[in-house]
């Protein structure tokens, strides 16, 4: 009896100790002392890639006041604002509560929120943004620069730099959010379908970026487009809806997953070449198999020969499982090494 509920008490946990396997550990955003104090400045830059990012000298130094990650871009709608909808809202319905997104809705239940096309936030410039002077200090601002914005070194760095002053004058009070919700067209000639996110709140530990990590995929160094405004959320002491679908993001200890989106580029490039070689492998199979399947009818015994080959490609059917989930674990997916 109590070698049985010993057993009954393992497989239950099993789940559990699961779960604890493959939640990536790191550290979260420390909650500022009240919620009136935190301030969240947003980025929202056009498409570049993760390599033409974090080349900018002045995105590593702010990397390394948080994390770095490559974001998926998975929408629901063809709509030109859907990547930055899903961002704001923390799914990939689309939808809009009265007509803006749900993270603003939740927000100014404790500060007014200000959207702005324009780094130069002193001043006039946000004035509209908000009905009392008093209340430019607890600003949720969220710059769009998209537009006016040609992605490039000097672009990049001027964000970078700015939201550098903001944590250097503010304190891990304030939270910065880079983003760049939709991949370019360039990026999706290549099949580049994510895009970088930098999340930054203290002051610089070091001088290499460390990787995002997301309950959400499961993977460090990859997370969802929904993360963002939860861990937006979370920083801000404030509840996350129960339509948000994604997690607040932590900080590993990885260093940038360059090698994560080089995999990512690789397995792009090849997937639909070797998805084609394994249907034509898979048919080469079944049409020798019928063949001797005929052959057997008719002669009541398979041709030596045929034999022999239907024995081989039987093995090797047996085998193809495995030879595709061991293909995850490949260093590099490029054609001699998952040939």
């Amino acid at each position: 009896m109590k070698r049985a509920r010993a057993w009954n008490l393992a497989i239950l946990s099993l789940p559990l100790a699961a779960n604890c396997l493959f939640v990536p550990g790191g550290a979260a955003p420390p909650h500022p002392s009240t919620r009136s104090q935190a301030r969240v400045f947003v980025y929202v830059v056009n498409g570049v890639s993760f390599e033409g990012f974090i080349s900018v000298p002045a995105i590593r130094r702010l990397g390394a006041r948080g994390g770095v990650g490559l974001m998926t871009t998975e929408v629901t709608s063809k709509a030109s604002d859907a990547g930055l909808l899903a961002v704001l809202n923390g799914n990939l319905s689309g939808k809009t509560r009265l007509g803006q997104p749900l993270l603003y809705n939740v927000v100014e239940d404790l500060k007014p929120v200000c959207v702005t096309d324009s780094l130069d936030v002193v001043g006039k410039s946000l004035s509209a943004c908000v009905k009392r002077p008093d209340q430019l200090a607890e600003w949720f601002v969220v710059f769009d620069l998209r537009k006016p914005m040609s992605v490039g070194r000097v672009s990049l760095a001027a964000v970078a730099q700015d939201a550098g002053r903001r944590i250097d004058s503010i304190g891990d009070r304030a939270m910065v959010v880079v983003v760049a919700p939709s991949p370019s067209p360039a990026m999706d000639r290549v099949g580049d379908k994510v895009t970088p996110l930098l999340i930054a709140w203290r002051p610089s530990r070091s001088r290499t970026p460390h990787a995002l990590a997301s309950r959400t995929t499961r993977q460090t160094g990859l997370v969802a487009n929904v993360d963002v405004a939860p861990t937006v959320l979370r920083f801000l002491r404030l509840r996350i809806p129960a339509e948000m679908t994604g997690e607040p993001l932590t900080v590993a200890d990885a260093g940038p997953p360059f090698a994560l989106h080089r995999v990512h580029l690789e397995q792009r490039r090849i997937r639909l070449p070797i998805q084609l070689g394994e249907i034509a492998f898979v048919t080469f199979l079944a049409i020798v198999g019928f063949g001797a399947l005929i052959a057997l009818g008719r002669r009541g015994s398979v041709p030596k020969p045929l034999n022999k080959s239907v024995q081989f490609l039987a093995l090797c059917g047996l085998g193809f499982a495995v030879v595709v989930l061991a293909g995850g674990l490949l260093p590099r997916l490029t054609y001699p090494v998952v040939v």
